[in-house]
């Protein structure tokens, strides 16, 4: 059974828009400082809403465990 995802489309992905991959969030982030992993990096986080707003990717279980390995410190925020 597919998840429910049409509460999505109604997000605002401005945020995410404006990213401009530049990296400098990298190493201000605890998870990916502990992997080393891109997609465990904000950019590499940006990259995968980018692709469920733009209809790319459905959002799975796959998507859902790399998003919610981000701590919700906001520190990529302070750097960029």
């Amino acid at each position: 059974m597919k998840p429910d995802t049409s509460h999505l489309k109604g997000l605002d992905y401005s945020v995410v828009q404006q990213c401009m991959h530049c990296g400098m969030c990298l190493p201000t982030c605890p998870t990916y400082d502990a992997t080393k992993l891109e997609r465990n990096s904000p950019r590499g986080r940006i990259a995968l809403m980018r692709a469920v707003a733009d209809d790319r990717l459905e959002p799975g279980r796959a998507f859902a465990e790399e998003i919610y390995f981000c701590l919700g410190c906001l520190a990529c925020m302070t750097a960029c």
